[in-house]
């Protein structure tokens, strides 16, 4: 198996929370599926996202200067597909939307989301590296949609075969 199989391989087996990113603004609207998001820092909060370069989407993050981070509930996998450009017709009509301080399209049903400021971004091989500041978190109830093993999971899922 060769080195970029292999990391493949093994990045598939690291657990992930379902993440849908969202931007609007002046460029545009746009969404889409991302499987890398995480924490850059809780004192000034912060969160890292990556883009695929071929996205249409991080270009419009870049000029919009803003993204909202949604954490998906585990009953939201149809979501996740429509937006992972798995569905058919208009990602933003298969869900109610409203916004919070950037402007950008916040899922109603969301079990968390997170509205950024981008302060920084960088290129790295195939992917756009987007940091935001969060402005606003807005929290609800549920269990978080995973990814594991290229298959979608519950927590509950995990704790069972355990």
């Amino acid at each position: 198996m060769d080195t970029r199989q292999a990391f493949l391989e093994g990045m598939s087996q690291a657990a992930s929370s379902v993440t849908v990113v969202t931007t609007d603004g002046a460029a545009g609207k746009a969404g889409l599926t991302v499987s890398a998001m995480c924490s850059v820092t809780a004192d000034d909060p912060a969160l890292l996202i990556c883009v695929n370069r071929s996205s249409g989407a991080g270009e419009l993050i870049a000029q919009n200067r803003r993204f909202c981070v949604h954490l998906l509930r585990d009953d939201q996998a149809n979501i996740s597909n429509i937006f992972a450009g798995l569905g058919d017709g208009d990602r933003f009509e298969a869900a109610s939307w409203t916004s919070l301080e950037t402007g950008s399209p916040v899922l109603d049903d969301h079990l968390v989301a997170f509205d950024c400021k981008l302060v920084k971004e960088d290129v790295w091989g195939t992917h756009r590296i987007f940091i935001g500041e969060v402005v606003a978190t807005s929290l609800s109830q549920g269990d978080a949609l995973l990814y594991v093993n290229r298959h979608y999971a519950r927590p509950a899922d995990i704790v069972a075969a355990a």
